[in-house]
């Protein structure tokens, strides 16, 4: 947008970062939330070779590598940051925060619990905690996630990019996790909510588990 409004026109622009990708000066990648898919670009090693040879200075970091940086992967840090925006416009949280170190909580059990998106309303007198799942846990890891949660909230809020990945791993596991816990009557008063970032837009949770 910056680029075509300073007279270049969509065409021209297009033509020319598809020449970078062909030289390999730029590389893309398909992302998909479940919400929306988009390219997302930056320089390759030979781009920022040459930046580093042209101004002799290194290239700013792209968006992409600081959501890896957070978040393991560029997929989870952009599912995450659509969930953040979803949950102010169509929720109306006043505030949210995907600061790993600004969410990051100390338990009474010594650990630490750090949520994929901390929100809030009222000015902070509601606040809700949220995890971004993309299915890549474990059990026995998801387990551990899920007992840190339960020291902060009895409200367990998880979202996912697609159907598949909420039917055939995040169900299962919440119920393992509850079978593990001990069944219903020892999670009484917690209600878990489970659902993709489509539905999420759509101001609905597919799934809630009331104990």
């Amino acid at each position: 947008k910056l680029i075509t409004s300073g007279g270049i026109s969509d065409s021209a622009f297009n033509n020319a970062l598809s020449q970078l990708r062909k030289m390999n000066i730029v590389d893309q990648e398909r992302i998909n939330t479940g919400w929306r898919w988009f390219h997302s670009y930056e320089l390759s090693e030979l781009g920022k070779r040459i930046y580093l040879e042209k101004y002799k200075n290194n290239p700013v970091e792209c968006e992409k590598q600081k959501l890896k940086k957070e978040h393991t992967t560029a997929l989870h840090g952009y599912c995450i940051k659509d969930a953040s925006t979803i949950l102010k416009a169509i929720f109306g949280y006043d505030e949210t925060s995907t600061d790993r170190r600004k969410n990051s909580i100390k338990l009474y059990t010594g650990e630490t619990y750090i949520p994929d998106i901390i929100a809030k309303k009222k000015e902070g007198a509601l606040v809700d905690y949220f995890e971004v799942e993309l299915g890549h846990h474990t059990q026995t890891d998801f387990n551990k996630k899920c007992d840190k949660m339960l020291m902060v909230t009895k409200n367990l809020y998880f979202i996912v990019p697609d159907a598949d990945t909420m039917n055939r791993v995040l169900a299962r596991q919440i119920g393992q996790w509850v079978l593990e816990k001990g069944g219903k009557e020892k999670l009484k008063g917690t209600t878990i909510y489970l659902t993709t970032l489509k539905k999420l837009n759509d101001g609905k949770w597919d799934n809630i588990y009331p104990f």
